[in-house]
């Protein structure tokens, strides 16, 4: 456990925060051309659809199965030993044409992304004082949100100049240097009291599971801007919608710093309420939206919102825990992100065939509403009563 009055700046703490963007933005530029690649061998939209989705349903298998290896080993191993099935995965995607083996490829890849997230950010956690936990990794996620916004603008750059084959080359090479760079992070050694065993217990953190639960409500509400945003602008004629996705993340480079200063100067369920609130307001922004300019204003306030929420309460779910348990708490808090963005499209989709895109925007409120109903009746008590103790 670190020194509450160190510095949050540390030198690991920035190396982890270089690697994590490094790699993000390697994998980035990979995936960037994935559906399009799958075009171009013939796949279907459905196919299409497929490859999308298999990796989110890969990551959530594999990440509750990891949280123990994560725990039991040296982190940075299990880190590194999963960067490089990324990397390999990725290579493999520059050599073939074939549609099934693209489906494999991309299953294999969604093992690897999950279970780097959560090794990563289990990591970074060891090197940021207690006291500037949540600040800690709201700036984490920054680098993370950083390569996500540069990474497919570079991959479709790439394969503009270059085409398929060497766009996934590059990528794979990125990826697989930030491995190297991975032997290089310092992680402090705990005693092993005994011969590792898998027990289910030791895959999830029972302390992190109301903010995990919490996260599902949030993560299913706004699943439905990534999936739906598109075709909804479309079927009104709004031009130009992709500026929503530029506006968010161009903000969230702002927001979040920002929200990461008040973290150490406000109480943090009046922050949780204003991003709620502000993911409310752009939700029935996005609901009622009649011009191009309703959607970027509704963009600023997801940022704040949303995009304020997931690093907080991935903070609240490692602070549960001490640190030989991260690796499971780190799991819980994706398999809350991962269920939610399941499940949301899926009852978008059903909301939306049969009363519309607009109102199925405005119903995905309630979901939010829940959340932080359960904040206050679930988080936040069971954080009073471990204060208590």
């Amino acid at each position: 456990m670190m020194d509450k009055n160190q510095k949050l700046w540390n030198v690991n703490f920035i190396f982890i925060c270089v690697v994590a963007f490094l790699s993000t933005l390697g994998t980035s530029i990979g995936t960037a051309i994935l559906s399009r690649k799958a075009v171009y061998l013939g796949a279907s939209a459905e196919i299409v659809g497929a490859i999308n989705s298999v990796a989110s349903i890969s990551a959530l298998i594999c990440i509750p199965l990891a949280a123990p290896f994560i725990d039991y080993f040296n982190k940075k191993y299990v880190y590194a030993l999963v960067t490089l099935i990324s990397a390999l995965t990725l290579f493999g995607n520059a050599v073939t044409n074939t549609i099934g083996f693209m489906l494999a490829l991309t299953f294999i890849n969604g093992i690897g992304k999950g279970i780097s997230a959560t090794s990563s950010l289990a990591i970074v956690s060891d090197t940021i004082p207690e006291s500037k936990m949540t600040a800690g990794i709201t700036y984490f996620t920054i680098f993370q949100v950083a390569s996500q916004a540069f990474g497919p603008s570079f991959g479709l750059a790439l394969y503009d100049y270059a085409g398929y084959g060497t766009t996934f080359l590059i990528s794979s090479v990125m990826v697989f240097l930030t491995v190297i760079m991975i032997f290089k992070i310092p992680t402090p050694s705990h005693k092993r009291q005994s011969k590792f065993k898998f027990k289910i217990r030791n895959a999830y953190a029972k302390e992190a599971i109301s903010p995990a639960v919490m996260m599902v409500f949030l993560s299913l509400a706004y699943s439905t801007v990534n999936s739906f945003l598109i075709v909804y602008a479309d079927s009104i004629q709004i031009q130009d919608i992709g500026l929503y996705f530029t506006v968010n993340t161009i903000v969230l480079l702002f927001s979040r710093p920002l929200v990461a200063k008040l973290s150490e100067r406000i109480k943090e369920r009046t922050i949780i309420v204003a991003a709620v609130l502000f993911t409310i307001a752009a939700l029935f922004l996005i609901s009622m939206g009649t011009s191009l300019i309703h959607f970027i204003i509704a963009a600023v306030f997801a940022a704040f919102g949303y995009g304020s929420l997931q690093p907080m309460i991935q903070a609240m779910c490692v602070e549960s825990v001490g640190p030989d348990r991260r690796g499971a708490a780190s799991s819980t808090s994706y398999m809350g992100t991962n269920i939610g963005y399941l499940l949301g499209p899926t009852l978008g989709g059903m909301i939306a065939g049969r009363f519309g895109y607009s109102r199925m925007f405005a119903s995905m409120n309630i979901s939010l509403i829940i959340a932080i109903l359960f904040y206050f009746g679930f988080v936040e008590r069971r954080k009073k009563n471990e204060a208590y103790r």
